[in-house]
C-alpha cells in the first residue's frame, strides 16, 4: 500500500534565491519507503531517499509550492503543499 499520513515539507532556511527544505517519514510508512521526490510547481526537482534539499536559482519575491511524495512498492503518496 501507499504511505498514509505524510506532512508537507518545511523550510529550515533560505537566502535571496534559495531554500532549504526539510521533511519527515509518513507516520504510516505501509512497507519500506523507496523513494521520496520533491515537487516544485509541479515539476520533480529531487528523488532520494535524504531528509533535506537545497534549492537554488529562484526568483527573489515569487511564491513557490513545494510537495513531498514518499513511495513504496505499493504506491506514492504526496503531502499538501507548503
Amino acid at each position: 500500500a501507499a504511505p498514509e499520513i505524510l506532512a508537507p515539507p518545511r523550510v529550515n532556511g533560505f537566502g535571496a534565491s534559495s531554500v532549504n527544505l526539510i521533511w519527515d517519514k509518513p507516520e504510516i510508512p505501509n512497507g519500506e519507503i523507496l523513494s521520496y521526490r520533491i515537487s516544485q510547481d509541479g515539476t520533480e526537482v529531487f528523488r532520494g531517499l535524504s531528509f533535506q534539499l537545497n534549492i537554488s536559482n529562484l526568483s527573489p519575491f515569487r511564491k513557490y509550492n513545494f510537495t513531498v511524495i514518499a513511495c513504496t512498492g505499493g504506491g506514492c503518496t504526496e503531502s499538501l503543499q507548503l
